[in-house]
């Protein structure tokens, strides 16, 4: 049903003069859609009220996981520098995360931060952040020893992480500067720095065998080492050990036979006792 305002009323709520039609038929049709989603019931209210109650909780509780850089939200570029990553959380108590968080809501649009008008340093030596830039990279290196459909694979799992916050992090509490890494299956996996620009990634991870993974891609851009990275493994000749990625994949028992049984004994299963 069509509900309008009259002419009066319109005038003095802003809408023009003449004033512009308002009807109320967008905000009912979606009373209707959430009555209808979460299926009514005029005679039990205080049923409805709850699930509206868990609705606005759960949206509340991802608005506050954005400032951490998790969940289904992310802080807009402008106002990123009221959150909190994986790195700077690990470092606070309980009382100064809530103060973080409280910090973030109670902030209005004039904390907002012209991140534009910021100033760039032409003369600092890191790698750029760009995705695409680092793809270049990593394909003009001409890497001969990895074969080429292993390399794409890295390229598209390194781009993944590095477009997710909180996949690459130091490692708390370490002083070798080595970085913890997320996996596949709620695994992460260790990678640590080594002699002359080259880094390592531990055994459990698939490529191990190759010297250089996703993994170590992800940590080499973000710590702005990747061209030294390169550069080093330019240097290297030793093929992987194309097996030991074959076996490292693979199960534990794969190519064994399933029991070591003895002919007596496999005797003794195959004739039944005679009655």
């Amino acid at each position: 049903m069509k509900s309008s305002m009259i002419k009066p009323v319109r005038i003095e709520a802003g809408l023009g003069h003449p004033p512009m039609e308002y009807t109320n038929n967008d905000p009912e049709s979606a009373n209707f859609l959430i009555k209808h989603g979460l299926h009514f019931n005029a005679q039990k209210p205080h049923e409805f009220i709850e699930k509206i109650k868990e609705i606005v909780e759960t949206q509340q509780r991802n608005e506050d996981r954005a400032v951490y850089g998790k969940g289904q939200y992310r802080l807009r570029e402008e106002f990123r520098h009221l959150g909190v990553d994986d790195y700077q959380r690990s470092k606070l108590t309980p009382l100064q995360l809530k103060k973080k968080l409280a910090s973030y809501l109670n902030a209005g649009m004039e904390e907002k931060k012209d991140v534009t008008a910021e100033p760039v340093n032409e003369n600092q030596n890191v790698e750029t952040r760009s995705l695409s830039d680092f793809e270049a990279a990593v394909r003009s290196a001409n890497i001969l020893n990895v074969p080429p459909s292993i390399i794409d694979g890295m390229i598209l799992k390194a781009t993944n992480l590095l477009g997710t916050p909180g996949n690459v992090i130091p490692k708390p509490g370490a002083t070798d500067e080595s970085y913890i890494v997320a996996g596949t299956a709620n695994k992460v996996h260790s990678v640590k720095p080594g002699k002359g620009g080259s880094w390592t990634c531990d055994r459990a991870c698939i490529n191990s065998s190759t010297k250089i993974c996703e993994h170590i891609l992800a940590v080499a851009q973000t710590t702005g080492r990747l061209n030294e990275f390169l550069t080093w493994f330019g240097r290297t000749r030793k093929r992987p050990n194309m097996m030991g990625m074959v076996e490292q994949g693979g199960p534990k028992s794969a190519g064994k036979k399933p029991s070591n049984m003895s002919t007596s004994s496999i005797a003794k299963h195959m004739n039944p006792k005679k009655l």
